[in-house]
């Protein structure tokens, strides 16, 4: 069984962005300290546009923060939880936008002629990893924060995609068909020391590094639907946590490491963001909205004080 990835809402090459739109940013292991969540949602225009939305660690206070008629996904926190980045189309083609946590200040920092989207920070906060189109094909670039000095990291003539900088600077986790299948690797920041981590039968990908990196969870559709997973960094004791019929995909660490958000359509064949144990167990539905929501993202923070309100996920 093959899962469709791309929304009904989305065509061309929106759909191929949003089937290769990054897990969120890794970032560095703060213990008790989950901000809050951010996502893309189309509830404000459903079926035309995606917003960027935030909300606390429990689901609740959901804001929108781009509000424009543009398309604005894939939200990427910065390390230190003051910035958001993400990509949108509102200059034509899909670009890499930066915006204070309140939605305030939209800056563009990439400008090119082709769709670039798909933003990751580096855990100093200095770079950014993204994946353009340019050549024909997705590939995993970085860039310095504010867009300058592009460099192609993983040249391949396949396609590479959802590129997440792990919390120690690193390596880069992405999904990449290069094999003939999709499945994960890592290659370090400067793009040496290619290494496949996957090897299944089916879609491996959206990878997304734990806290500390010393694991990284991923989906996959192995077993003939998508569910999340979890393994090593090294690729061994690969684990699968969520077991259900439903589309389980985009995995993302909570920052103290003990919970995992990811999307599903469990809950009424539309997507929603869950959250669950970082070893899985029950998942809670925090968006919980008709709409489709979307490509979770978590905040390093000050904590929610009713985060801990609902023990079993």
């Amino acid at each position: 069984m093959t899962i469709n990835r791309r929304p009904a809402l989305m065509g061309g090459v929106l759909a191929l962005v949003l089937a290769a739109a990054g897990a969120g940013s890794a970032q560095a292991a703060l213990p008790g300290a989950n901000g809050e969540i951010a996502f893309d949602s189309d509830r404000d225009a459903p079926g035309e546009q995606l917003d960027v939305f935030k909300m606390r660690a429990n689901g609740r206070g959901q804001v929108n923060l781009t509000d424009n008629p543009a398309m604005d996904q894939q939200p990427s926190w910065s390390p230190d939880g003051r910035t958001i980045a993400f990509a949108s189309d509102r200059d034509g083609d899909f670009e890499i936008f930066v915006m204070n946590a309140d939605g305030s200040r939209p800056t563009q920092i990439t400008f090119n002629a082709t769709h670039d989207f798909d933003p990751s920070w580096s855990p100093d906060g200095r770079q950014l990893a993204f994946v353009p189109i340019r050549d024909g094909n997705a590939e995993v670039y970085t860039m310095r924060a504010d867009g300058s000095h592009q460099v192609n990291r993983t040249r391949n003539a396949t396609d590479d995609f959802e590129p997440d900088w792990s919390p120690a600077g690193s390596g880069i986790a992405f999904q990449s068909d290069r094999s003939g299948d999709m499945e994960v690797y890592t290659v370090t920041g400067e793009g040496s020391h290619l290494r496949r981590l996957t090897y299944a039968d089916g879609f491996d990908g959206e990878p997304n590094w734990s806290p500390r990196g010393e694991l990284i969870a991923f989906d996959s559709e192995r077993d003939g639907n998508a569910e999340i997973y979890r393994m090593r960094a090294n690729g061994t004791a690969q684990t699968r946590l969520t077991d259900d019929p439903a589309v389980d995909i985009r995995p993302a660490w909570s920052p103290d490491g003990r919970r995992i958000a990811f999307c599903s359509d469990r809950a009424d064949g539309e997507f929603d963001v869950f959250r669950m144990k970082a070893d899985g167990g029950t998942p809670r539905d925090l968006t919980n909205n008709p709409a489709f929501d979307f490509a979770p993202d978590w905040q390093a923070g000050a904590g929610d004080e009713h985060d801990e309100e609902d023990e079993g996920s």
